[in-house]
């Protein structure tokens, strides 16, 4: 029996097919690992468009800068 380290009692060798649903456990430990992932790149989206606003900003700020010295 394979098992995850957050759920070490759940049988995660289930493989998906249109004979046999998958337990409400595994359902519920590949919902908490969707989760898991969607917060990840989340986050990590948001660290991106920061970077690019804080980029963008800078730019903005230097090119001000440039035509206000011409």
């Amino acid at each position: 029996m394979e098992t995850d380290a957050v759920h070490p009692l759940v049988d995660m060798t289930y493989s998906f097919s249109w004979e046999e649903e998958p337990s409400d456990e595994q359902l519920a430990v590949l919902l908490h690992e969707v989760g898991d992932e969607v917060r990840r790149k989340q986050a990590e989206c948001s660290r991106m468009l920061l970077q690019k606003i804080r980029d963008e900003y800078e730019r903005a700020k230097i090119e001000q800068t440039r035509h206000a010295q011409t």
